[in-house]
């Protein structure tokens, strides 16, 4: 195989052995500091930011959906993949938790008017923003999507865990017992 595949291939292993919070941080964290190394090229260099990090995700994240998928081949004497997927795990606030069962409690037909009347909400506060303040137009709006979004999936998936000592955390069901074994009769 080639050098790059066998390169994105350790990375991937190295990030899949991190814990999990570990994991979220570090991506977290590389992503701050490649945006702002971005803006900086986008600064003295003129190139739409908006193209650069289009291009930044795209490589970093098909290399990274390749191994998670299970496609990327390395070299024979690499050890191989863990078995199973990475497991992701968000901690997420009470109110992420609150929300999402709020939401999941309204009938189907309502869902639909629920993200419409809160879109607009939301895009008129950052038309009022962008009026009063300047502010730039659809940023707010960008943001607050891409948080509820990630709460939203997160929930869906499972991915959301409280905090420690959270209200979620200690009204959250116990795990049921193993189910008991009959006794075996005597006969």
């Amino acid at each position: 195989m080639d050098i790059a595949t066998d390169w994105a291939y350790q990375k991937n292993r190295w990030y899949d052995a991190l814990p999990y919070q570990q994991q979220f941080l570090t991506a977290f964290w590389s992503a701050v500091f490649g945006l702002t190394a971005l803006l900086i090229v986008m600064l003295y260099t003129g190139i739409h930011f908006g193209v650069m990090v289009a291009g930044v995700v795209a490589i970093v994240m098909i290399p990274r959906c390749i191994y998670c998928f299970g496609y990327m081949e390395p070299s024979p004497w690499l050890p191989p993949a863990p078995p199973g997927p990475s497991k992701v795990e968000i901690t997420a606030p009470d109110w992420a938790f609150s929300l999402n069962a709020w939401f999941n409690a309204k009938p189907s037909h309502e869902r639909p008017i629920i993200v419409a009347a809160a879109s607009m909400a939301l895009f008129a506060f950052n038309m009022l923003l962008n009026g009063v303040l300047n502010f730039p137009m659809g940023l707010l709006f960008l943001v607050v999507v891409w948080v509820l979004a990630a709460f939203r999936v997160g929930f869906h998936y499972g991915w959301l865990v409280p905090k420690p000592g959270s209200i979620v955390a200690l009204t959250a069901p116990a795990a049921a017992p193993p189910p008991a074994t009959p006794a075996p009769e005597a006969s």
